[in-house]
């Protein structure tokens, strides 16, 4: 299950919102299809500059831990028990799922086939 983290912040209705992601690789394209549609649906609303930078789930747990410009941040893996106590502001939902697959490599001399 993929995860989102996103931290609550406080934000004017006016001027523009900027609101910067990283994270997993697996929805990358996908987040690169929301950002678009979303942005459009808040228009009316707020002036919104939004995008995600698919650099790996590690990556983004510390980004967002480490409170390094971004605002959410995307894994596959859930916050381990001292962050979540560490990080009280930030708040873990699914976004989308996908299959997993195991490769594992067999030694030569023993392929069963």
């Amino acid at each position: 299950m993929l995860l989102i983290i996103i931290v609550l912040s406080l934000w004017s209705v006016m001027g523009e919102i900027n609101l910067r992601g990283k994270g997993a690789s697996f929805p990358g394209a996908v987040y690169k299809n929301w950002i678009p549609a979303y942005k459009r649906y808040r228009s009316p609303y707020i002036s919104l500059n939004m995008d995600y930078d698919a650099v790996g789930s590690g990556t983004g747990k510390t980004a967002i831990t480490d409170n390094i410009d971004i605002e959410y941040a995307g894994s596959d893996t859930l916050l381990s028990s001292a962050d979540e106590a560490n990080h009280p502001d930030l708040v873990t939902f699914p976004t989308m799922a996908g299959a997993q697959l195991h490769l594992e490599k067999r030694n030569r001399t023993n392929f069963l086939y």
